[in-house]
């Protein structure tokens, strides 16, 4: 989604987290047919509301999952670790 696509991704694993339904995409039940065609139908149909949801979601896609997030976040998990860690009690040595 880095690129400013139209998507589409069914609702099972963890496609429907990258995508906001509606707003950065579609959400669809990817075991439907029907639902798949009609929502590529639409996209395709509708070249207007396409770019929008590409723009949107390479913008989000920018925003909540780039580098500089992605390695506060990587950051401030190992910082925590490392509190926890140096905050344990030390346990005695084997005799």
């Amino acid at each position: 989604m880095s690129c400013p696509g139209r998507v589409v991704v069914g609702d099972s694993g963890g496609a429907p987290d990258t995508v906001r339904d509606g707003e950065t995409g579609h959400v669809v039940d990817g075991t439907s047919a029907k639902d798949v065609a009609d929502r590529l139908t639409e996209l395709l149909l509708d070249a207007e509301a396409a770019r929008t949801l590409g723009e949107k979601g390479r913008a989000w896609v920018c925003r909540e999952w780039g580098w500089d997030r992605s390695y506060k976040a990587l950051a401030g998990l190992l910082s925590q670790d490392r509190e926890r860690h140096l905050s344990r009690p030390e346990s005695p040595s084997a005799i």
